[in-house]
């Protein structure tokens, strides 16, 4: 009696065993499906990125390539280096720049402004007889 008392506890504890097993490949299972659904997701957006970056390679392979876009660039004009300024009109003719103003009660700020650009200041003003332009360079000295 206590032979099969001890058999039938072991196959007891072999079932629980087994049932344990069971419910650890059902758990691995579900967290392989996770994984490989969870990696399907990580190729397709690989796939994506990669997709995008040829796209991206292929536009710019186009924008150097495009003769209309490069003539178009040859003809602009250089991008200023400095801000534009406060008051009157900026010009430059043989590396030297102009600011030239229209009215006399502008001259202050002008001067400022043309120190910061180092442009030599210029007043363009005009009446129904003549027109004069007057130059006003950093030295503070006007000259007709």
């Amino acid at each position: 009696m206590s032979n099969q008392k001890l058999n039938h506890k072991s196959e007891k504890d072999l079932e629980d065993e087994l049932n344990n097993i069971d419910s650890k490949i059902i758990i691995l299972t579900d967290q392989k499906n996770d994984n490989e659904r969870k990696m399907k997701e990580l190729e397709d957006n690989l796939k994506s990125i990669e997709e995008l970056i040829n796209d991206l390679k292929k536009d710019i392979k186009d924008v150097n390539d495009s003769k209309i876009d490069k003539i178009q660039l040859e003809n602009l004009a250089p991008f200023p280096r400095t801000s534009l300024p406060k008051i009157g009109s900026l010009f430059e003719e043989q590396n030297k720049r102009y600011l030239v103003i229209k009215f006399w009660e502008e001259l202050e700020l002008a001067k400022e402004e043309a120190q910061r650009l180092k442009a030599i200041l210029c007043i363009n003003s005009s009446d129904a007889y003549k027109t004069q332009s007057t130059q006003y360079n950093h030295q503070n000295q006007n000259v007709w």
